[in-house]
């Protein structure tokens, strides 16, 4: 069962719209759950209603997702991610959807770094952060590394 703040971290991220055409990706889970793909699709959205700019990356029924900050300047370089990244400047945050028999985010105390070697007409990079699923014990935990090569498209314009 998922609690309210995942259904609405979900709705904002199916609310989005994409900016750019579709690239590549790929991604490893590993933890409470396990997943592997070098056939992934990286997109960037933005959420106009709410002003959340995000990429995702994409394969079978699981899902990466980074969210910027709201004061995020784009340039090549390691920045964080956190659980409380919206408000703190040039910092992201991270979620992970697993499908499978259960549906399940992991978002919560967030940790990790993504690398951008290339922020211009291209996002280019990789990301490697760790994920819980919840606040409470007994908490699912989740490492996903991956990179990621897609257009940029009109964000940050």
């Amino acid at each position: 069962m998922l609690n309210r703040s995942a259904l609405m971290l979900a709705f904002m991220i199916m609310a989005g719209t994409a900016v750019a055409e579709p690239g590549s990706g790929s991604f490893q889970i590993t933890g409470d759950f396990e997943a592997n793909t070098d056939d992934a699709t990286a997109s960037i959205f933005l959420n106009e209603r709410v002003n959340i700019r995000m990429f995702q990356v994409r394969a079978d029924r699981h899902m990466v997702t980074l969210f910027f900050s709201r004061d995020f300047t784009p340039a090549p370089g390691t920045y964080p991610i956190q659980f409380n990244y919206l408000n703190a400047k040039n910092t992201l945050g991270g979620s992970v959807i697993v499908s499978g028999d259960d549906y399940v985010m992991l978002s919560h105390d967030t940790e990790g770094t993504a690398v951008f070697e290339v922020f211009d007409e291209q996002i280019k990079g990789t990301f490697e952060f760790t994920s819980y699923d919840g606040s409470q014990e007994p908490r699912q935990q989740v490492t996903v590394s991956g990179s990621f090569d897609m257009p940029r498209g009109s964000v940050f314009r």
